[in-house]
């Protein structure tokens, strides 16, 4: 029997949640960024409860700031939008978790990014 789009979309669906995605794929590592950002990415694990996209200062940030969160898993779509302006110049990380519905959650994903004027 000939596979369906509609069985189609719900095996690809399956398999990313499988996969346990995490991802952002805009800004870049490393990007120059000024104004609002758009951030962009995947945030869509088994059991999918949240994600949230918090900043830190430099390189390996020991304090994290909340800047967005969701409430729907995300594929390759908008996961927050990031107004740059009042910030100092300088390096800054991107963290995005994905939390289960039992608070669990894979490595959060990380990119250094440098904030300019």
């Amino acid at each position: 029997m000939a596979q369906t789009a509609s069985d189609a979309r719900l095996e690809a669906e399956t398999s990313l949640q499988q996969l346990n995605l995490v991802v952002i794929e805009s800004p870049a590592a490393d990007a120059r960024l000024s104004g609002s950002v758009t951030i962009v990415g995947t945030a869509a694990i088994e059991n999918f409860q949240y994600y949230k996209i918090e900043l830190g200062v430099g390189d390996a940030p020991t304090e994290w700031t909340l800047l967005s969160s969701g409430p729907a898993p995300v594929n390759r779509g908008v996961l927050a939008t990031w107004d740059t302006d009042g910030l100092a110049p300088g390096i800054y990380t991107l963290r995005l978790t994905a939390v289960d519905i039992t608070g669990n959650f894979p490595p959060p994903y990380l990119v250094r990014v440098e904030v300019t004027r």
